[in-house]
């Protein structure tokens, strides 16, 4: 038997991948999102996942200049605002890549950025919510 014990890492693996188990779209937070604009009428669910669209994308825009740039302070500012926004939409698999995006910022990982996922969780994320938000109004989505 081998006597080697292997001491934790002090750094985190960078996320390359994401846990599958996670879903794009949390169905329970859209749920509670849905409740709470259901009194504003029908239409209002939808105004605002294109508000939250849109920002993302500035978002990702913005955090795609600050790595041309190499800008670790502005990297990790986006990228938290980017997180923060896609938890409160229950865009969760979105939500982690802009975590691990944001840590490594903060420790100066720059090998760690990886634009290509943020991309095309961002790219999932949209389409989920595109399509969720256009069949909102008949309750149908989270069943």
């Amino acid at each position: 038997m081998d006597k080697y014990i292997a001491a934790p890492a002090e750094q985190a693996e960078p996320l390359r991948t994401l846990d599958c188990r996670r879903e794009t779209v949390d169905r329970e937070k859209l749920g509670d999102l849905l409740d709470l604009f259901s009194e504003e009428g029908e239409g209002a669910f939808e105004s605002f996942m294109k508000v939250y669209l849109a920002s993302a994308e500035r978002d990702f825009q913005n955090i795609r200049a600050a790595v041309a740039a190499s800008d670790a302070a502005s990297v990790e500012r986006c990228a938290h605002s980017l997180r923060g926004s896609s938890a409160n939409v229950g865009a969760c698999r979105l939500s982690d890549v802009c975590r691990s995006l944001e840590e490594s910022a903060r420790k100066g990982r720059k090998d760690d950025w990886n634009l290509a996922l943020m991309e095309a969780e961002l790219a999932r994320a949209r389409a989920a919510l595109e399509a969720l938000a256009r069949v909102a109004p008949t309750g149908g989505i989270l069943s």
